[in-house]
């Protein structure tokens, strides 16, 4: 039940020190040529390489595992795992067997499920720049979301979708003053 007098009636959860709290581990990201990709993932968004590329099939260590994950369809891939300064993980996978096949349209935005990474970068225009030059390109324009905060949607060498922010996240969508989730809240009474 939400107490109205805490919070304005909404329930969050409360703010934990790091480890005392569920934080984003990784990401996976399928990619068509995976030396390529630990080269444009850590030149572009400064990932430092955890392990680089290694092949995976049935018979390396962690093949039940893999099989479990991926289906009876899987045979062999490369991996390579990378990660930020925050420790949180980039995992690149090039499926090898079965074959990889590029989703017509990239950016799925109407299916369920994940539809982009995000990076967050204190030099938007220079990352543009570094990111065309190793091969991904900018899908648009850069936009003010709140005052000084702009982001920019771009994609990989492989056409996965990648946002740049030149803010963290909380500064670019900042939460609700209470009189605004109020507001909103009757907004949604009166809609209903």
């Amino acid at each position: 039940m939400t107490n109205p007098s805490i919070n304005g009636g909404v329930d969050y959860a409360p703010v934990r020190a790091y480890g005392q709290a569920m934080n984003v581990n990784h990401i996976g990201v399928t990619v068509g040529d995976l030396d390529e990709a630990i080269e444009f993932y850590s030149a572009v968004f400064e990932l430092r390489i955890l392990v680089g590329a290694e092949t995976a099939t049935r018979e390396t260590a962690g093949a039940d595992r893999r099989r479990e994950v991926f289906g009876e369809r899987w045979r062999e891939m490369r991996i390579a795992h990378l990660a930020d300064d925050n420790d949180t993980g980039v995992e690149l996978f090039q499926f090898i067997d079965p074959e990889m096949t590029a989703p017509q349209e990239h950016f799925d935005y109407w299916r369920i499920g994940f539809s982009h990474l995000a990076f967050t970068t204190p030099d938007l225009d220079s990352t543009l720049a570094t990111l065309e030059a190793h091969g991904g390109s900018v899908r648009t324009g850069i936009h003010e979301v709140e005052p000084g905060r702009r982001i920019s949607y771009c994609k990989d060498p492989w056409g996965n979708p990648i946002e740049l922010s030149s803010a963290p996240y909380p500064a670019v969508h900042p939460p609700a003053t209470a009189g605004e989730r109020a507001a909103a809240q009757d907004v949604a009474d009166h809609e209903h």
